[in-house]
């Protein structure tokens, strides 16, 4: 999360798009039972998360 936080930052991205992207992404994590990294993931792992 430290990443996305630091590259939002560097960009200038609003605080509140911050926030906003940073619970989708932990929603994604706990969809997945936070089993595997988010690199590892691939396309069927975010049509999964999609479609439901």
């Amino acid at each position: 999360m430290d990443q996305v936080r630091e590259t939002l930052r560097y960009y200038h991205y609003a605080y509140r798009t911050e926030q906003t992207y940073c619970d989708w992404i932990k929603r994604y994590l706990n969809f997945h039972g936070m089993k595997q990294h988010p690199r590892v993931m691939g396309a069927v792992e975010v049509e999964r998360y999609l479609s439901d």
